[in-house]
């Protein structure tokens, strides 16, 4: 990627982030040996199965496969490692526990028996985390029971026919059928590939046709992109530069993370990103950082949410950081 200017000192260079380049399984295992012996941590049939890497301006990032069941002992091995800064979840107990999804409300509880196998597997990770002495961070917005309502709307094009339709009333215009109708189409396809493990669901491939397409998962996935580029962005400043972050990501998320952190100037993005805050008001937005141990005001040692930082669609740079001890 060519500068913008050759006079940049290295710290101005770490400001601007290159766009992200995919790692091959080489190259993934050459940066994930033991900073003690040189020796592998993770085998080759399992980088090549399981993880997905890319480079962020130096930091290494690995969306590792998971299935909600059992966290793999090479993913442990692997999150283990000294040169491991940061790792991101998909879900946490202690950041669902403090959204009220492990609630004894009736919405609460109706998540809790859809996300089934997620929250065992949440619980599962807070417990081996602890165990490692690491730091977790949540970027996704799908951690309320709220999510899960704007969910079955699926809110997305939908968000786009509301604004339209508000438009359209306030103008005193009729409402054009063809917006709702397509709405209706892009709702059923998505529904469909969802449960079929197609389109923006395959695990395999990116397909032309699943970019038309604007669902909140789609969403779900664009600010966890933005939020991986903070945290390489951050970890850049700071002299971290050969650090590694590992996201916990189903394969199907990661496949598509990985796409947008390599493409992360596409204006589209950047507009589904601004068009779905307006449309879910209630989401968490937001970089959560958790760490164990001891709060102010309690003896015992838990789960401490540590930092708040708001993600951006159009900026990388860490902006409203908030530390809460």
């Amino acid at each position: 990627m060519r500068e913008r200017s050759p006079g940049l000192s290295p710290k101005e260079k770490r400001r601007h982030l290159p766009p992200g380049r995919r790692l091959t399984p080489d190259e993934i295992l050459s940066r994930t040996v033991s900073p003690i012996n040189g020796d592998p941590i993770i085998s080759r049939a399992y980088t090549t199965k399981n993880i997905i890497g890319v480079d962020l301006g130096g930091v290494t990032c690995l969306l590792v496969d998971i299935d909600h069941d059992l966290l793999e002992p090479e993913a442990l091995n692997l999150i283990s490692s000294p040169k491991v800064k940061k790792v991101v979840a998909e879900y946490f107990l202690p950041d669902l526990e403090r959204s009220s999804i492990v609630d004894t409300n009736s919405v609460a509880r109706s998540f809790a028996e859809q996300a089934g196998g997620r929250l065992a597997f949440a619980e599962q990770l807070a417990q081996n985390l602890r165990a490692l002495e690491k730091d977790v961070i949540v970027a996704d917005i799908a951690n309320k029971p709220l999510y899960e309502y704007y969910k079955a709307l699926r809110v997305g094009l939908a968000g786009f026919t509301t604004l339209t339709t508000a438009t359209f009333g306030l103008a005193g215009l009729p409402i054009p059928a063809a917006i709702s109708a397509a709405t209706s189409i892009h709702n059923w396809i998505v529904e469909y590939q969802e449960k079929k493990g197609n389109g923006m669901f395959n695990e395999e491939k990116i397909t032309k046709s699943e970019k038309l397409l604007f669902d909140i998962e789609e969403v779900r996935r664009i600010f966890v992109s933005k939020g991986l580029e903070q945290l390489a962005h951050n970890m850049r400043e700071s002299g971290q530069e050969d650090g590694i972050i590992v996201a916990l990501y189903p394969r199907a998320h990661g496949l598509r993370i990985a796409d947008m952190l390599e493409h992360p100037g596409k204006r589209s993005n950047t507009l589904k990103g601004g068009l779905a805050k307006a449309v879910t008001p209630g989401l968490e937005y937001t970089l959560r950082e958790y760490e164990y141990g001891s709060s102010n005001d309690e003896e015992e040692n838990d789960w401490n949410l540590k930092e708040i930082q708001k993600i951006r669609t159009a900026s990388i740079r860490p902006t409203n950081r908030r530390l809460l001890h």
